[in-house]
């Protein structure tokens, strides 16, 4: 059913003074990486050596000294107590999206039987945590990037939701989606500025997931634009969104329709809340 992920080749330009440097400026990671991926334990921790480790051991600090997130060394990440797998390299789920998606998880008012649309999917994350809370819903994921789609298939079957029978639908927004509706659009859509500079740890990870033009701002208009026949009477969307972005939404929104701005833990406008009036 699945592709082959990814195989990386090792770096070759990182010397083993940038490795060994490494090791010892970040000290948790480290930790992570040789507990979690080789089940090291405390005590050899203590004793451990950048130049004593095994030849697998040496190839992932190269790549981590390389700046490969860490995420995508050891192949998952956590995410509201989920084990979020990663092989296919989708975007890593962010603290301020962990952040926004338990919020919402807590202020939704649940009924039996939920549409609900986790638009932009990625690794499937916020889909599969409403499904975890949630497994009476029903959970469409949608997502144009086949490998996003892949591992949402994964992540579906790790953490154990493919019981609720969500669908998972490679599409270009809402292209595949024919008229459905959906009680909750939950959506952390691609809103980097292409012409911004992007930090370099970006580079690791999937520019479809991450960058869209109009300064950012196209993929998100283009799911506002679409809410109207989207969003059932009583439906709510959360959409995560660059602190500059909120206005901007707020300029195309139907009228019928309002927008609440909300802080994410850094006190930064990261997530729009829409519903019908």
């Amino acid at each position: 059913m699945f592709s082959d992920p990814p195989q990386l080749p090792i770096p070759s330009t990182v010397s083993e003074e940038q490795i060994i440097a490494w090791w010892f400026r970040y000290p948790e990671e480290r930790t992570w990486l040789l507990k979690d991926k080789y089940s090291w334990s405390s005590e050899k921790l203590l004793t451990a050596e950048p130049n004593q480790v095994s030849p697998e051991i040496h190839a992932d600090l190269a790549r981590l000294a390389s700046g490969e997130p860490l995420a995508y060394v050891i192949g998952w990440t956590p995410f509201l107590g989920l084990h979020i797998d990663l092989r296919y390299r989708t975007l890593i789920p962010r603290p301020e999206t962990e952040y926004w998606v338990g919020q919402m998880l807590k202020e939704t008012q649940w009924s039996s039987g939920e549409e609900v649309l986790d638009m932009c999917s990625g690794s499937g994350c916020i889909g599969v945590a409403v499904a975890k809370h949630r497994p009476d819903a029903h959970i469409t994921f949608v997502d144009v990037d086949e490998a996003a789609i892949q591992q949402t298939h994964i992540n579906v079957e790790v953490n154990q939701v493919a019981g609720s029978q969500p669908e998972i639908v490679q599409s270009d927004l809402f292209t595949r989606l024919g008229d459905k509706q959906f009680d909750l659009i939950l959506t952390n859509p691609p809103y980097v500025d292409l012409t911004r500079l992007p930090a370099p740890e970006l580079a690791h990870e999937p520019a479809v997931a991450l960058f869209a033009r109009d300064h950012g701002f196209a993929i998100i208009a283009r799911i506002v634009e679409e809410l109207p026949k989207r969003l059932k009477p009583k439906g709510m969307v959360w959409m995560e969104c660059d602190p500059d972005q909120p206005e901007k939404i707020a300029a195309i929104l139907d009228n019928r329709m309002q927008m609440h701005v909300l802080n994410d833990q850094f006190k930064q406008g990261r997530v729009v809340k829409i519903g019908w009036k």
